[in-house]
């Protein structure tokens, strides 16, 4: 008998678990990602920005020296 109600408890446990990591952990973990995901492609995007001002820059100071 006690062996049976170790199992149910150990199920239990394991039903619980499931239940949190679903309810609580993976809802933070995604929301976490897509704040971490949306800082990086803001970074990506400011720097591809401040690339192409460079590039425009560089190619009118040429532009300017061959005159």
């Amino acid at each position: 008998m006690r062996q049976e109600w170790s199992v149910v408890i150990y199920l239990l446990g394991v039903v619980s678990a499931v239940y949190l990591l679903f309810r609580y952990l993976i809802p933070f973990a995604l929301k976490f990602l897509g704040v971490v995901l949306g800082a990086a492609f803001y970074l990506i995007m400011w720097v591809v920005i401040a690339f192409c001002v460079l590039l425009l820059v560089a190619y009118l100071v040429n532009m300017t020296r061959k005159r």
